[in-house]
Order: structure tokens, then sequence, then C-alpha cells
């Protein structure tokens, strides 16, 4: 007896029996959107995930940061003030004491004084200042005496000269008598918000020693 053909419904019939049982694959598919077929990748179809940001939650996002900006700003600038003049006040600190050390150490004595390039004693504070040795004890920077160290000024900060401009010491580490007692230097920063602790004096005194004391922007 013939076997009956098999129809082509019952031959899609019996591959569907074939397919094996996929639950999480048949759940996934049904979640995001996947058919599933015999000899068939997974494909997504266009009802799959939404990416990227509406127009509304873009401008809502850059709200928040420009306020956030807003706040934190005024606080950061300050913080960059402070650091800036507490890092001049030190390299000055420390340009007087290497003045005050090498007068003692060469037994002639050494000076500090304003310089515009770090090459001769000229221009005001504002603009940097250089050590030297004065060799010929006259408390002027001339042929043969080279600077020892060199300092420069930001723009954003101000320097007051002390009353005698230059800051000679003698053999004792001393400063000079010529120079008529204790002498003063202000630096403060340029922008100097009323109240803001900004403001440095620094006085040499007549043995050497320097003091330094803080204060607000007026």
């Amino acid at each position: 007896m013939l076997a009956a053909r098999p129809t082509p419904e019952t031959a899609r019939l019996s591959m569907a029996d074939d397919r094996p049982s996929t639950p999480g694959l048949n759940w996934m598919g049904h979640r995001l959107g996947w058919s599933l077929h015999r000899g068939e990748r997974l494909s997504m179809t266009s009802k799959g995930c939404v990416t990227g940001f509406t127009l509304i939650e873009l401008m809502v996002t850059i709200s928040v940061l420009a306020i956030l900006l807003a706040i934190a700003l005024p606080s950061f600038q300050g913080t960059l003030r402070s650091n800036r003049v507490a890092t001049t006040t030190n390299e000055l600190l420390a340009a007087i004491s290497l003045a005050r050390t090498e007068a003692i150490r060469n037994t002639r004595g050494a000076a500090v004084c304003p310089s515009t390039a770090g090459t001769a004693c000229d221009g005001t504070w504002n603009q940097g200042w250089l050590v030297w040795s004065d060799i010929n004890s006259d408390g002027l920077m001339g042929a043969g005496e080279t600077p020892i160290k060199v300092g420069r000024v930001d723009n954003r900060l101000q320097v007051a000269a002390p009353a005698a401009n230059v800051l000679r010491f003698d053999t004792r580490g001393r400063l000079h008598p010529a120079l008529g007692g204790a002498q003063q230097i202000g630096l403060q920063s340029a922008q100097c918000p009323s109240g803001d602790p900004l403001v440095r004096t620094l006085t040499v005194t007549p043995t050497g020693q320097v003091n330094i004391v803080k204060g607000n922007c007026p």
C-alpha cells in the first residue's frame, strides 16, 4: 500500500513539531520583538529598544549643569586666588632667606632687588625679583655679580615695594644699617573681593627675620 504524499500544510506542521523547545529565547523574542525560525538568525524589529535622549531630557541636563557651575565657579576661583597668593609669598620668603644666608656665607653681603628680566636690578617688584651676591658690598649689582636666584610675579598679583626698594643684608645676616630699619613688602591678589583673606604683609626686621601677617581685602 503506497503512503500518502504529505501536503505542504502537513510538512509545515511537522517542521514546527521538530523545533527544539527554547522557552528563554521565546520569552526574549516576545519581549524584544525578535522572531526565531529554523535556519534564520535572531533579528530585532522596529519594536526594539529606544536609545538616546529626548530634547527635553537634554535641556534639563544642561540646565542642571549650568546651575552647578554657577554655584561652584566662584568658590573655585577663590581657591585659585588663594593658592596664587600663598605660592608667591613662599617664593618671596625663600628669596629673602637665600639672600640672608648668602650674605653670611660669603662674608661680603647679598641683596634682593626688583627685576624685569632677571638679569639686572630694574623695573618694579610687580614684575619680579632677583637675589645676588654683593661682592664689593656697595648695594649695587655691578660687573662680575651674577644673579643667584630669580623670581617672577604672576600678573594677577600686586606687590608693593619696600621703602628702600632693595633689601641688603650685611655679613651677619642683618638688614644693612643704610636701609634705616625694618622693611615691609605687601602682596595681594589683583582681584581682591572685599573680606577675602588675600592680602599678605612681609616684614623684614633689622635682625633679618621675616614675619608674615595675613589680611583681608579692603
